[in-house]
Order: C-alpha cells, then sequence, then structure tokens
C-alpha cells in the first residue's frame, strides 16, 4: 500500500491508472490483429468502414464514452472489447501499485499481467494461449530471480511451483484423453499454469488453481453456452492468478491458521 504523501499517492495512482489504459489500449489491438492475422504496424483503422482512426478517436475509455460506441466517420455501433480491455488494465495496474508500492516487483508483475491480459484476449477470441506469451514469462521471471541474493536456490524453488500443479494437470489431462477419447484441458493452459506457478510457493499455487476453477466455472455459467461448446480457461486462469497475488499469502496463511489451535 503506498505510504507517501497524499498529494504523491493521487499522482502515483494516476499515472499507475494511466498506464494501464494505455497499455490495455494497445494490447486489446494487437490482439485483434493478430487474431486476424495482419501485422502490428500502420494506423488504427474503424473495424466496419475502415476510416484510418485520429488521435481523438483513440483515447482510452473516452473517445468509446463520448461517441457512445459508435465510428465519428460510419455511425456505425463499435464492439466494446476495448473499453472493457482498457477498462481491466487500468485498474488492474493500479491494484499492482497499490499492492507492491513504487519497486522492482511493481515491473515485474505489471509486465506479468500485460502478457495475461494479451493471452486472455487471444484465448477468447481464437481459444489459444501463445507460447510466447509463455515463453516471455518464463524468461520475465529468470532476470527478476537472476538479482536476487541466491539466484540458484530460488531457482529451483521456482521449477518446484512451477511442477507442482502443471505436472499433475498434464497427467490428469493425458489420462482424461485417453479414457474418453477427446481433449479434456488444452495444453495452453496447463503451460499457463507452468509458467504462473513460477512465481509462487506450492501452497499458494494450489490456493491459485482453486480460485481459477472456481472463477471458471462462473465465466461458463454468466455465457451460457452449450456442453460441446469450447470454454476459454486462460482468462480465468489470469484472474486466478490475480487474486494470488493480491490476497494468496494472507488466504494460504489464515487457512493454515485454523489447524494450529
Amino acid at each position: 500500500m503506498l505510504h507517501m504523501s497524499p498529494l504523491t499517492d493521487a499522482l502515483l495512482s494516476a499515472f499507475a491508472l494511466l498506464v494501464g489504459l494505455v497499455s490495455g489500449s494497445f494490447l486489446c489491438c494487437a490482439a485483434e490483429r493478430r487474431a486476424k492475422g495482419e501485422s502490428l504496424r500502420g494506423r488504427s483503422r474503424c473495424p466496419l468502414c475502415g476510416h484510418t482512426l485520429g488521435a481523438r478517436d483513440l483515447v482510452p475509455l473516452g473517445s468509446y464514452l463520448v461517441l457512445r460506441g459508435r465510428c465519428r466517420y460510419c455511425g456505425g455501433k463499435i464492439p466494446a472489447g476495448s473499453f472493457r480491455a482498457e477498462a481491466v488494465s487500468g485498474l488492474l495496474f493500479l491494484s499492482l501499485l497499490w499492492r507492491f508500492d513504487v519497486s522492482w516487483e511493481l515491473l515485474e508483475y505489471a509486465l506479468l499481467f500485460a502478457l495475461l491480459l494479451y493471452a486472455s484476449l487471444r484465448d477468447l477470441s481464437e481459444y489459444i494461449i501463445p507460447d510466447g506469451v509463455i515463453l516471455g514469462g518464463v524468461l520475465l521471471r529468470c532476470l527478476a530471480l537472476a538479482g536476487s541474493p541466491s539466484p540458484l536456490w530460488e531457482a529451483l524453488f521456482a521449477l518446484a511451483g512451477g511442477l507442482c500443479v502443471s505436472l499433475p494437470l498434464l497427467m490428469l489431462a493425458l489420462g482424461g484423453e485417453r479414457a474418453l477419447g477427446k481433449e479434456t484441458m488444452g495444453g495452453g493452459d496447463i503451460k499457463l499454469f507452468f509458467m504462473l506457478g513460477l512465481y509462487f510457493d506450492w501452497k499458494v499455487n494450489l490456493f491459485l488453481l482453486l480460485c481459477a476453477c472456481f472463477l471458471g466455472i462462473v465465466f461458463a455459467l454468466a455465457a451460457r453456452k452449450g456442453k460441446e461448446e469450447r470454454i476459454p480457461f486462460g482468462p480465468a486462469i489470469a484472474c486466478g492468478a490475480w487474486v494470488a497475488v493480491m490476497v494468496g499469502e494472507r488466504a494460504v496463511s489464515a487457512y493454515l491458521g485454523l489447524f494450529a489451535r
């Protein structure tokens, strides 16, 4: 939690919110273009009429609200995906600032959750979690561990965290696939659990798994899809990771404390 002067706290919070909004806008644009096989280069365009958008059309949250979700040029209704991504990213960055204050950990987890937001957007649109996100998260963790007092020990501890959930899930998925004759869990989800496991100890990783499963059920019920329709699990895992970062250690300690009396 921030503990500077009220003015400094307010300025830092506003800056984190702004960075989050801009990051969310960029990540949503990147996810949409990758889904269509387009290059990340070039000016943003209206998805309906193709008109090149100007600076006043690209203000995070503001442009969508002022224009009431419609294109300035053709009047067509713009999908709210970018608006939601910007809002989520802004609040996400703000919550991380309150959690880690101004620190190297803040930078590490801000980058991690930028990757998770991008992975969630791709999973929602294409049912895919890019391997580049997994690799990026692993490299980010390796860089953070390289600066620790005992990098080798910390690396082994992180590896144990990465395997404690992903390895049993992999075995269950392979067993379920053999028994049912169809895929029971996507490989991208398992790799995502491995990557996130590098950031937590085994107890918090189990808490993350429980949160992800609960949120996955909630999202599936909210989506109201049929039994045969696929449900993207990546967003639930990402949300579970956020809960684990914010309250995971305290929740685990509180639970274990029930048995210490």
